[in-house]
């Protein structure tokens, strides 16, 4: 089949393989740099999703400290604030909504958790009913807002497998444990007020103390352990060592020293604002983690963007240069091919002029065919000649 194509064709073949080649290879250059682009505008939504998150949470964890110190102390205390916290909570849920609202394709990839959260979200007018006629128990309250704000956090946390960047994902990572680590700060906030409204601890509110001074270690290693080194350091020496964490690991010493066998003499009004001071400056860190993340993909898409233009911009030119530098060396070829097919069919019909010779202009197998066909054609005028003169 080969044998009987045109020589352009096959010029054509041959240049088409390496051709193809390259198209493929820039495909999947120009494909995984666009996808590495969109995986970080997704990266960015789910950020901002698992900011507007944590700050409901944010403000649930707050009503869960003052609905267990309103029950605990029977209606005796706490009542004005919980009721301008349940409007900073609503507050929250609405910007939440919002952007729910605004983003819905972008919302596939946590649906299953997400939907668990907005059911149970559903169930709060209910509860906070049965705190202001005190018809919960305060272990119960408190189980509540721990369940409601824990499928809140499950959003997080499927938020934070949606990358593959490794760089994105330490910092989600610790992002996730930090947040965990304040979660349960929350819960030491209103076991401890609710024990103190109380007056005592009891055996279980104790063994639950207990249980969340140590989760909020763990949690503090897994946040060390992935969270980036200047962070972790600006942590240390800025919230960390701030008087507002001071006092409530003194706090945290004396309760842990009186146990269940003696009164707690500290005003829960006091122990409330402390705590929340101190879950404040979490909350201030934790956005600052949500930041570097945000600051991470965006820098992140910035270079996959600029791969693509770049990796468009040289396809684009190679593909120019090399289907011209064909169409030269093809035209090259095939005019000379065609002068020289078109001179011998001449020859071979009779009708060919023998003064006209091919032009030698160049050095290649093309000039070497043309000079030495000159040369055919020179002897057989020479050969016709002789055979004229000796007629005559």
């Amino acid at each position: 089949m080969l044998k009987n194509m045109k020589i352009n064709y096959k010029m054509i073949l041959i240049l088409l393989i390496p051709t193809l080649g390259m198209v493929i290879f820039a495909g999947s250059s120009l494909s995984s740099n666009h996808q590495v682009s969109k995986e970080m505008r997704a990266t960015q939504q789910m950020v901002t999703l698992a900011v507007d998150v944590e700050n409901l949470v944010h403000e649930l964890q707050k009503e869960r400290g003052l609905s267990a110190g309103f029950i605990s102390s029977r209606a005796g205390k706490f009542k004005p604030d919980l009721l301008a916290q349940r409007e900073k909570t609503e507050d929250g849920r609405k910007e939440l909504f919002r952007f729910l609202d605004s983003n819905q394709r972008a919302l596939t990839t946590v649906a299953d958790p997400l939907r668990s959260a907005l059911a149970q979200l559903e169930t709060l007018g209910q509860t906070r009913s049965a705190v202001d006629g005190l018809a919960i128990a305060p272990p119960v309250s408190f189980r509540y807002f721990t369940d409601l704000i824990g499928t809140l956090q499950d959003v997080v946390a499927e938020i934070v497998s949606v990358s593959n960047n490794t760089d994105i994902m330490s910092s989600a990572f610790a992002y996730l444990a930090f947040t965990n680590q304040k979660e349960f700060a929350g819960q030491e906030r209103a076991t401890v007020n609710a024990a103190l409204a109380a007056g005592h601890f009891d055996r279980e509110g104790y063994e639950r103390y207990v249980r969340i001074l140590s989760a909020q270690d763990t949690h503090y290693r897994n946040f060390a352990r992935f969270v980036d080194k200047q962070l972790l350091k600006e942590y240390g020496d800025k919230y960390a060592n701030s008087p507002q964490y001071r006092r409530i690991d003194e706090v945290r010493a004396g309760l842990l020293g009186i146990g269940t066998g003696g009164d707690l003499a500290i005003a829960p009004e006091v122990w409330f604002r402390d705590s929340t001071q101190k879950i404040n400056l979490m909350k201030e860190f934790e956005d600052q983690l949500a930041a570097h993340v945000t600051d991470i993909s965006t820098r992140t898409a910035d270079a996959a963007r600029r791969s693509f233009v770049l990796s468009l911009v040289l396809t684009v030119i190679f593909a120019v240069l090399t289907f011209g530098l064909a169409l030269v060396m093809l035209l090259s070829i095939t005019r000379s091919l065609t002068a020289l097919v078109g001179m011998m069919q001449e020859i071979a019909r009779g009708e060919g002029d023998m003064n006209r010779r091919m032009t030698v202009d160049r050095k290649d197998e093309f000039g070497q065919l043309s000079y030495w066909f000159n040369q055919f054609v020179d002897k057989i005028q020479a050969n016709v000649a002789k055979l004229v003169a000796s007629l005559r």
